[in-house]
């Protein structure tokens, strides 16, 4: 999982470790929007090689100790 911040730093969450938060340019979805996990971009590049598993998406922000309790 990740969390991005309002201050322009994001944190990646993978089986339970969090990094630190580090820059990112993403700055969230302003409008309505589809959100796209694997596929094909019309340039033909693909997002995803391989399996996706145990997705799990949240109406509400998560704390960082919700992150990590969630993804154990």
């Amino acid at each position: 999982g990740f969390n991005i911040y309002s201050d322009g730093t994001k944190r990646v969450v993978s089986n339970g470790e969090a990094t630190k938060t580090m820059k990112t340019e993403w700055t969230g979805v302003k409008t309505r929007t589809f959100i796209r996990i694997g596929g094909q971009a019309t340039s033909g590049t693909r997002h995803l090689f391989g399996h996706l598993r145990n997705l799990r998406l949240w109406h509400k922000e998560l704390t960082d100790a919700q992150m990590g309790e969630s993804i154990k």
